[in-house]
């Protein structure tokens, strides 16, 4: 039988390149204080939730105020003309 070997990425290029961006600085980060990387990751999404919130509260605000196509032709056309005239 022929034993199955594990292949290891070369990352000696790709550390060099992760040093300077912030993809390596997050990296280092989690690497060295996984705790404040967690906090960081629960914040960065609740930040997230709360503007897609907003945006669907903007999206909803005029939905009450919009009628729907002949509703107020219906509404005027069984009301009877009156005039409250002093």
């Amino acid at each position: 039988m022929i034993a199955a070997k594990q292949v290891e990425p070369d990352v000696s290029k790709r550390s060099v390149e992760l040093r300077d961006s912030p993809e390596g600085w997050r990296a280092q980060l989690g690497a060295g204080h996984p705790k404040l990387s967690n906090d960081i990751s629960i914040v960065s999404v609740l930040l997230l939730l709360i503007g897609v919130a907003l945006n669907l509260l903007q999206f909803a605000e005029p939905l009450p105020k919009m009628r729907l196509a002949g509703e107020g032709e219906r509404e005027t056309s069984e009301m009877p003309a009156t005039c409250l005239c002093d």
